[in-house]
């Protein structure tokens, strides 16, 4: 199961397609910190939002990898991982919650990575 998120404009949606690698008022006040940082920068910026990533996982270190890929404005994230989240997973999986116990990791991911 793949789930793949395009991040345009700060928010997520379920298309594809390349986004355009300007950024946005929003986007800029959003990774206002990453922009002001010399290694990363407005260039740098850009390539994280035209960058593709795949996980492997949206267990233990693939929640937390998501959650953090997201943040930071990577343009596409795949996601594969045919679990679904059960209660011993919670601890450790902070993308999961006790709501969405039961729900496919992919589905659930999606959920929590929509919050950005």
């Amino acid at each position: 199961l793949i789930y793949q998120t395009e991040m345009e404009g700060g928010s997520p949606s379920a298309t594809t397609g390349s986004a355009s690698t300007d950024l946005s008022n929003e986007e800029i006040q959003r990774y206002s910190r990453q922009l002001i940082m010399p290694t990363i920068g407005l260039e740098g910026q850009k390539k994280l939002k035209a960058a593709r990533v795949l996980l492997i996982g949206a267990g233990g270190l693939g929640s937390p990898a998501a959650l953090y890929l997201a943040g930071a404005g990577i343009g596409t994230l795949g996601l594969v991982d045919a679990d679904v989240v059960d209660e011993s997973n919670l601890h450790r999986q902070v993308i999961h919650t006790e709501e969405r116990k039961g729900m496919k990791k992919i589905e659930s991911a999606k959920v929590q990575i929509a919050q950005f």
